[in-house]
């Protein structure tokens, strides 16, 4: 029985209000998490850890996402 679960939740990217630079949704980015959480825990498990994930195009660095351990 694996004990752990791990999950991958995509940063989606909008347009700056400059509109020359794209930034992380981080509205949606936390309602996608919650999701998630609520999901697993329905499930039985519990969040273990939450790591982000960053990417860098053009000198311009930003959030690609998160990966979330749930542990059972």
């Amino acid at each position: 029985m694996n004990n752990y679960k791990t999950v991958f939740i995509p940063s989606e990217l909008i347009k700056s209000s400059m509109g020359l630079v794209f930034k992380p949704n981080g509205d949606q980015l936390a309602r996608d998490i919650q999701a998630s959480i609520s999901e697993q825990s329905m499930n039985g498990y519990k969040v273990f850890s939450i790591s982000t994930i960053n990417e860098t195009h053009n000198n311009y660095s930003h959030t690609a996402g998160v990966i979330i351990v749930f542990e059972k």
